[in-house]
């Protein structure tokens, strides 16, 4: 995690996916369980809003921010809807409309990542 400048909460540049230290100082959340959604209820097809007195709302969720970088690297460019938004809500968390291509490549990478801290 670096500090990245003014309200950018992740980046990437050539093979390296920056994460802002304190999400442009909105605070992550960092959810244990990502995949059962259960701090969120359903706003759209794909995206969830913090339920309220959550531990999400009024946070931004790290892990739609990781999957939108991951995205990048994956070729995908911003969409309208779902992880690839180009922007972020606090409270909210978009889910991605990928094929299984996209899930097959990062369950192969899983054992060769190296995590970095700056």
């Amino acid at each position: 995690m670096v500090d990245l400048n003014g309200g950018t909460i992740g980046r990437v540049a050539s093979d390296t996916i920056y994460i802002d230290i304190n999400a442009a100082g909105y605070g992550w959340f960092i959810d244990e369980t990502p995949l059962d959604h259960s701090e969120f209820r359903y706003d759209r097809k794909l995206s969830l809003i913090a339920l309220p007195g959550s531990e999400a709302e009024g946070l931004i969720d790290l892990w739609t921010v990781i999957r939108h970088e991951l995205g990048h690297f994956l070729g995908y460019e911003h969409e309208e809807n779902g992880v690839m938004e180009a922007t972020l809500d606090l409270g909210v968390r978009n889910l991605p409309d990928w094929n299984a291509d996209a899930d097959d490549f990062f369950a192969s990478v899983k054992d060769e990542l190296e995590l970095l801290l700056f």
